[in-house]
């Protein structure tokens, strides 16, 4: 892989190289969604997106809740064997959900939930429109997810309550510099909800497998995660403080992405004719640039495997940090037990996480 042709692919965006993404995941998550717009329009659409989800927020606003959340969803997983996968991928939806909508959450959940799994469902199928195929029903769904939506913005502007949560911040905040229309703001709404329902439940599955194949790197994390709790009361929450004390942490994250490659490529299309390589790519071409040997070369290996480097802020990043603490600081790691590692490709099978107490 060349990686010059790497890196000019990944960084010159605009200059005869847009997004590309298929037509099921513009229509699901939305045409105005930060993958799908590019030029003024990506810069302003991502500046609305930041500050809702960019390290200012987290800092100041979303991190708290994120621990507060995430102790509430794994509060019932005690003597549980415990499906990781499947439970991060529903973990890693319900906080940003809780974040989008916080006071109506829990009347709304499942019913939401249940629609925006057809649309993520629906994002990775070709787009036909037949009655029964996943883009037909995911269509469908988003309908029926922002109708819900539409209801309860209508109730709040009914109540005359005060609101703090995303939601509010898109509807009607006065202060903020970026105002969407109706259109934009549910877009955004999925591409925050869309952003991790994937990557955090990979990310965390393959950060456990490996943690459990490399002992000393699980040590070394158990101690960061141990000195952190010896600092603060029982059930006291960590702060961003603590969550900024997390190098190692933050580096089996990295680590595990590049290991893992949840994303294994790039869409783009071309807007004007471009020379890659030597090669002419001609305006309007849709194209995947795969960039998975460009994080897994040669130089990562040793005796022909590839090395779990213990070297090595983002609102998914966070989530994921919060998550191993839940599990490594409160005393959920006296035993590990997985099934089906023979390859990480083997995602459905999961990782099984025990928690015991002795």
């Amino acid at each position: 892989m060349d990686q010059d042709l790497n890196r000019y692919i990944l960084m010159n965006e605009g200059k005869g190289l847009v997004p590309g993404y298929p037509k099921s995941m513009l229509d699901l998550v939305g045409k105005t969604n930060i993958a799908a717009v590019h030029g003024a329009a990506h810069k302003y659409i991502r500046g609305s997106l930041l500050s809702l989800i960019g390290s200012g927020a987290i800092k100041d606003q979303l991190f708290p809740d994120i621990d507060k959340f995430m102790r509430s969803f794994i509060n019932n997983w005690e003597d549980k064997t415990i499906d990781i996968q499947d439970k991060t991928i529903e973990m890693a939806f319900y906080i940003s959900f809780r974040q989008i909508i916080e006071v109506e959450a829990d009347s709304i959940y499942k019913a939401f939930k249940e629609e925006f799994d057809k649309v993520a469902t629906g994002t990775l199928s070709l787009a036909i429109y037949i009655p029964g195929s996943n883009y037909y029903q995911g269509l469908q769904a988003r309908k029926k997810a922002i109708k819900i939506l539409k209801q309860i913005i209508a109730d709040r502007k009914a109540s005359g309550k005060t609101h703090n949560d995303m939601l509010a911040e898109l509807v009607g905040n006065e202060k903020t510099r970026y105002h969407l229309n109706e259109e934009q703001i549910f877009d955004q709404v999925f591409t925050i909800l869309y952003s991790g329902y994937e990557t955090v439940s990979i990310t965390t599955m393959m950060a456990i497998k490996y943690l459990h194949d490399n002992p000393k790197a699980l040590q070394q994390l158990r101690e960061e995660h141990f000195a952190i709790r010896e600092r603060k009361k029982p059930d006291e929450p960590i702060d961003w403080n603590d969550y900024k004390s997390m190098s190692f942490t933050r580096a089996v994250i990295l680590e595990t992405s590049r290991l893992a490659t949840v994303v294994n490529g790039v869409l783009r299309k071309t807007t004007q004719d471009v020379e890659l390589n030597g090669m002419l790519t001609q305006q309007t071409y849709n194209f995947i640039y795969n960039i998975v040997f460009e994080v897994k070369d040669s130089s990562f290996q040793k005796d022909g495997k590839y090395i779990f480097s213990q070297g090595g802020s983002t609102m998914i990043q966070a989530s994921i940090q919060s998550l191993l603490h839940s599990i490594l600081g409160d005393g959920w790691i006296r035993a590990w037990s997985l099934t089906n590692t023979a390859s990480y490709l083997e995602l459905e099978a999961g990782c099984v996480l025990e928690r015991n107490w002795a």
